[in-house]
């Protein structure tokens, strides 16, 4: 109950930035201690047909960073959904959760920090996105990525942030200057399931990260909840 109850929170969290204007990157929240079974595989789904033309909305890319100063973190127990990709040049593995209130869709993708000595987990990568636009409930489509507030059905506001369980270590804001990109490509109400791709780039204005990366790029990144 107390599980259900801080993912809620984490998407309460989400909404109230979407509704936000400003650019403060702190708003970020917290999924503790994972539970459940973990899947061992992760179906990729199709692209999108846009218009007349075969049009791939988040396409392969290879690994260009030879950067080795950041860390890698557990996946948790991916109980709602897994997500599978590359996280700067290192394989990444995080768990997916789905909040739809109110006519609102909204997907987090978490990381966590695992201590073995009493196998606890606090949030450590939290990505999210917010108010993902649905026609008629259905989410389906291929989304740019924006860190502002937008009225634009074609955006979707997406945040980033490195945190230690309800501590946020360190933020960042998505580097526009980069193709940031959202597909949605399969969604099931009934069964709740959610299939998609996305890729996005991150910065940080700390003056000094210290263990953690100035940059961060997500890629090759297919997502699926069940």
């Amino acid at each position: 109950m107390k599980h259900k109850f801080i993912i809620f929170y984490f998407f309460m969290i989400i909404c109230s930035c979407a509704k936000d204007d400003s650019t403060n990157t702190s708003c970020e929240a917290d999924i503790n201690t994972p539970t459940g079974n973990e899947p061992d595989r992760i179906s990729t789904g199709k692209t999108l047909a846009q218009g007349s033309l075969f049009y791939e909305c988040v396409s392969m890319e290879n690994i260009t960073s030879t950067n080795t100063d950041f860390i890698m973190l557990d996946k948790g127990f991916q109980q709602e959904g897994i997500a599978k990709g590359i996280k700067i040049n290192e394989v990444w593995d995080a768990s997916v959760f789905v909040n739809i209130y109110d006519s609102i869709f909204n997907l987090a993708i978490l990381t966590y920090w695992h201590d073995t000595l009493d196998n606890s987990y606090l949030t450590g990568d939290a990505l999210g996105f917010a108010h993902i636009p649905t026609n008629n409930g259905n989410p389906l489509g291929c989304y740019d990525l924006t860190s502002e507030v937008s009225s634009d059905s074609s955006l979707v506001r997406c945040r980033f942030s490195i945190n230690h369980g309800d501590i946020t270590l360190i933020s960042y804001t998505l580097d526009e200057s980069k193709e940031n990109k959202l597909e949605i490509l399969e969604y099931d109400p009934i069964n709740g399931i959610v299939k998609g791709k996305l890729k996005a780039s991150f910065i940080t204005d700390e003056p000094e990260p210290g263990y953690f990366p100035e940059e961060v790029r997500f890629f090759n990144v297919d997502f699926e909840t069940y």
